[in-house]
């Protein structure tokens, strides 16, 4: 009897539970998934195509008031959670006194009640709970599809794992299934080639079969539009970020691909109908990093595809070539593609005597030439002896050390290839890029959005002694806190190292934004290494945040003398109640995705935190004006902009382009003047008190807050600004609190010269890199905006 590691291949049920459902999709995220409504918005929401809602039904009463003649002639009923394609209604027609279903039956709008108040009951739900009714617009088959549209719609699941479509297969209805796409109820499933999209076996009741009476034989049916159906099912994972799911999807006769609904708890048919066992196909991308949906379909169809050649390359790390093959070499004013012949029986590698002397130049009399070389895309550096070869033929003999990274298919015939003649030596033509310059800095952002992560700056400057140095502050009238802090690990030297060293090419407005990157990253890393050290840690954080200019701290001045005192607001919504409330604004816009937490020990009241969480500190009491306030700041500032940034090609515009912080908190500070009054009042104090800081102690700054905050918030102004240093009674302190009335001015200023609003929303930059990012042509247009811009 097999056990479920003992796999040979084949994905069992427990398999998949233990493997990849268990561990990769967490709860919230299945709970999701199996909330169809909520998916389609969300997913909807982010450019994703679906069928269009037209109305719910989530109570008795809803339904008695439901108006049926809303509706359009023809529609889809559907229960919420509803499993196996179980309740679900498709009506063709509106006819007196009900409705017909594409099966040709009659639905009075009795039957229409009961059925819907089945589905209210949780009849179809896959819990076996109360349960919601949606009805949705009728897709209808592609013109493309007609042949396997006969008796309804087909669907196309596919499996997805690890951002890589691992397979793939059709659900075609039947006469015997209904009409519906059901494989369990006699529907088809098709094989499909991932690279080709083309049908490659049948299965019926769980069988292969070579034709089936309704439809004949269908092996090497071309499905339409394939490749966007592999990418809208990798990009759907890439927004729900569960591990491990199936993605079902239609093509319509308007729409195209578009989402049926995902499956985080995927069936195993699917390996039948390609006689292929998934767990195989699921084991050969585990661990590989996927960057872009784009590169997860090219993996796949590499992998999984018939294409022989990039499955051994992913699989082993070497590429195959054939005995002949072009090469390029690196020579001192350019390169040179010749046509080079391998034999790995050869202990030394051999240059053509002419294009030898030609490189070495007229009377250098030299036995052996190192030039470097690329090959199949991977570059190289060798040693060439010099031999007299055929004139017209090879003009590079590579031997077996140099081969040592590729596998020979002596199978394989080299193609004519036009190779420029040795007589010519190429003088100042500027070296070929064997590697694109793009797929270098992709992997230039990718690296720094790691090494950003791996810095963790608020980690190092949160004193460890915190709430023991308040307790000493407000038991004395004199005490200055003495602040201790968490000690930077080795892996800080090896990222600032590795910074140091990077080089990046900047010929493109990319390139110029990953290199001022890199710039911040190394003045963040030091800062880093000086926490706690009084007399280096004041400069090195106007180096790594800045410092605002004079006109900025006159104006901060002369705002803070027209300061007025706040109105005494009831402070009656607890942490827990703001949390609730904030989810709930989160779930309004869209942003399942997101969970509001509570925490404690944070210095702010609310920020936002890893893994799409927002924090709201513990024990804190909030008013109402709080909570406008901090919905401005966090989700229409903060959260749409990081939203926004993950819909970019690049990392940097998620995590933050170099000054970042100034623009996006001026942004949320001019959201909080726009929804309240005195909205820029803690930014005009926080620009002031890091003023302050360069001249005063921590209890003089504590009692110059006082007025115009209470006790409780003076001491975290203090602490916001005199963190990092170790000895709170001398001058200097960390500058961030100077950003967000700065930016602020920037942002009012931008807005009040016609700057357009929505670019603002593009991710999270530094205001002046706003032109040299217009100029990126692959950005995406902001989709998730304020109301006012929506």
């Amino acid at each position: 009897m097999l056990k479920f590691w003992d796999h040979r291949g084949v994905l069992g049920i427990n398999a998949r539970n233990l493997l990849y459902i268990k561990p990769l999709n967490k709860k919230a995220q299945i709970k999701f998934a199996d909330d169809k409504m909520r998916t389609k918005q969300y997913l909807s929401a982010r450019r994703i195509s679906t069928a269009r809602l037209l109305g719910k039904i989530t109570s008795e009463t809803e339904l008695l008031n439901f108006q049926w003649d809303s509706l359009p002639q023809d529609f889809v009923l559907k229960p919420n959670a509803g499993f196996g394609g179980e309740g679900i209604v498709v009506i063709k027609n509106r006819e007196e006194g009900g409705w017909v279903t594409v099966k040709g039956e009659f639905f009075s709008h009795e039957d229409m009640v009961e059925h819907v108040t089945d589905v209210l009951d949780g009849r179809y739900s896959i819990t076996n709970s109360p349960d919601t009714v949606f009805f949705e617009e009728r897709l209808m088959c592609h013109h493309d599809m007609s042949e396997l549209g006969k008796f309804g719609l087909p669907d196309i699941r596919i499996i997805v794992y690890n951002l890589v479509p691992v397979m793939a297969m059709v659900r075609v209805p039947t006469e015997e299934s209904k009409g519906k796409a059901n494989v369990h109820m006699g529907g088809l499933a098709l094989g499909i080639d991932l690279a080709k999209g083309e049908v490659t076996h049948i299965c019926h009741h769980n069988k292969i079969i070579k034709s089936h009476p309704d439809f004949g034989k269908l092996q090497g049916l071309k499905i339409p539009f394939w490749d966007e159906v592999l990418l809208l099912a990798t990009q759907i994972q890439q927004l729900i970020t569960l591990g491990y799911l199936a993605v079902d999807i239609v093509i319509d006769e308007n729409l195209g691909p578009a989402l049926l609904e995902i499956n985080a708890r995927a069936g195993l048919n699917v390996q039948i109908a390609n006689l292929a066992p998934l767990r195989d196909r699921l084991d050969r991308v585990a661990g590989v990093k996927v960057q872009t949906a784009e590169k997860g379909v090219r993996l796949a169809q590499d992998l999984f595809g018939n294409k022989i050649e990039r499955s051994i390359q992913e699989i082993s790390g070497k590429s195959v070539i054939g005995m002949e093959e072009e090469i390029i070499l690196n020579l001192k004013n350019g390169t040179q593609p010749v046509l080079a012949k391998m034999n790995p029986t050869m202990t030394k590698n051999y240059l053509d005597s002419t294009l030898f002397q030609k490189i070495v130049g007229q009377g250098n009399d030299v036995e052996n030439l190192t030039l470097g070389y690329s090959l199949a895309g991977e570059r190289g550096k060798t040693m060439f002896h010099s031999l007299e070869m055929k004139e017209g033929g090879h003009q590079v003999i590579l031997g077996k050390k140099a081969l040592s990274n590729f596998f020979l298919d002596v199978t394989r015939s080299n193609e004519e290839k036009k190779i420029p003649s040795i007589d010519h030596v190429p003088e100042e033509k500027p070296q070929k890029k064997i590697d694109s310059v793009m797929d270098r800095l992709i992997k230039i952002d990718n690296q720094l959005a790691d090494w950003d992560r791996a810095l963790g700056l608020v980690s190092y400057l949160r004193p460890e002694n915190l709430d023991e140095e308040k307790k000493r502050f407000f038991s004395s009238r004199e005490y200055q806190p003495q602040f201790r802090y968490k000690s930077p690990d080795d892996g800080l030297i090896n990222v600032r190292s590795k910074l140091q060293n990077l080089a990046i090419p900047q010929k493109r407005p990319i390139g110029v934004l990953l290199e001022q990157k890199r710039q911040e990253l190394i003045n963040k890393s030091s800062l880093i290494q000086v926490i706690g050290d009084d007399d280096h840690f004041p400069k090195q954080s106007r180096m790594a945040l800045g410092f605002p200019p004079e006109d900025v701290i006159s104006a901060a001045l002369e705002d803070l003398a027209r300061i007025q005192e706040p109105p005494q607001r009831e402070k009656n919504i607890s942490s827990e109640q703001l949390a609730e409330r904030m989810q709930a604004y989160l779930k309004k816009k869209g942003l399942y995705n997101w969970e509001v937490k509570l925490k404690q020990g944070i210095v702010s009241r609310c920020v936002l935190g890893k893994n799409n969480r927002l924090l709201v500190k513990s024990g804190e009491m909030f008013s109402d004006y709080d909570l406008q306030k901090l919905i401005a700041h966090e989700i229409e500032t903060h959260i749409y902009c990081t939203e926004n940034g993950k819909q970019q090609p690049f990392q940097i515009f998620r995590r933050g382009t170099a000054g970042y912080l100034k623009t996006q908190e001026g942004l949320a500070v001019y959201h909080q003047s726009e929804v309240v009054d005195g909205g820029v009042r803690n930014a005009v104090i926080g620009l002031n008190a890091v003023v302050w800081a360069q001249t005063m102690s921590f209890r003089e700054i504590y009692n110059k807050g006082l007025e115009y905050l209470d006790q409780n918030d003076a001491w975290k102004l203090a602490v916001k600004v005199k963190r990092g240093m170790n000895d709170t009674s001398k001058p200097g302190g960390f500058t961030k609190n100077a950003l967000y009335y700065w930016g602020y001015r920037e942002i009012a200023q931008y807005l009040e010269n016609d700057g357009e609003y929505r670019d603002l929303f593009l991710g999270k930059f530094e205001l002046s890199q706003l032109d040299l990012i217009r100029q990126m042509k692959d950005l995406v247009k902001p989709q998730i905006l304020p109301e006012k811009m929506s």
